[in-house]
């Protein structure tokens, strides 16, 4: 009688220490923006001049940037951490090219200037025009104050691009395309 007594004690005590334990793991979770995406494929088409080419400063998707919610993802949870993970697939098809484009990615809350300086999202990525495929990938953590907008459950983003000393070949019309092959917000919440 004394020993079912000791071992029920004990099997509560570790069902106990098992459930706290799991109290404080971090539950992961995975919402991928891509399938909020209209198109994640498309492309930019402008005619070019021999010899120098204006600057390049470009904001995508658009000057504002796009917003994605995702409401219906553990509401009531708070978020510890996120990742922004993304592959995107550029081709070019025109004149030759040279010079560089540097790349920058932005997160911010809605209502916020996306492209404000304190929104960026990792390091910049320079891409070199003379080549005519190009596979832009990475994963960068969020700050504390874009981890807020996911806690709203909602987050905004862009691009910018800027380009200097780029010249064409030739006459011609250049060509853009671009797949959005991955763009996914991992989060792991905290559970108290």
């Amino acid at each position: 009688m004394r020993t079912s007594a000791v071992v029920r004690a004990l099997t509560a005590g570790a069902v106990a220490l098992g459930l706290s334990a799991c109290s404080f793991a971090p539950l992961p979770h995975t919402v991928d923006l891509r399938a909020q995406l209209d198109d994640p494929a498309g492309e930019v088409t402008v005619d070019i001049g021999a010899g120098a080419v204006e600057d390049l400063d470009l904001l995508v998707p658009t000057d504002t940037g796009e917003c994605f919610v995702f409401d219906d993802v553990a509401p009531g949870l708070r978020v510890h951490s996120a990742q922004l993970q993304w592959i995107v697939d550029v081709s070019y098809e025109g004149p030759s090219l040279t010079g560089k484009v540097q790349a920058r990615a932005y997160a911010a809350g809605v209502g916020e200037d996306v492209f404000d300086p304190s929104h960026t999202v990792g390091p910049a990525v320079t891409v070199d025009l003379s080549k005519t495929e190009k596979r832009l990938a990475g994963a960068a953590d969020l700050s504390p104050e874009q981890l807020e907008a996911i806690n709203e459950r909602a987050l905004c983003w862009g691009a910018h691009l800027r380009g200097q000393d780029v010249s064409a070949a030739e006459d011609g019309t250049a060509t853009v395309r671009y797949e959005v092959e991955r763009l996914r917000l991992r989060i792991t919440f905290s559970v108290l």
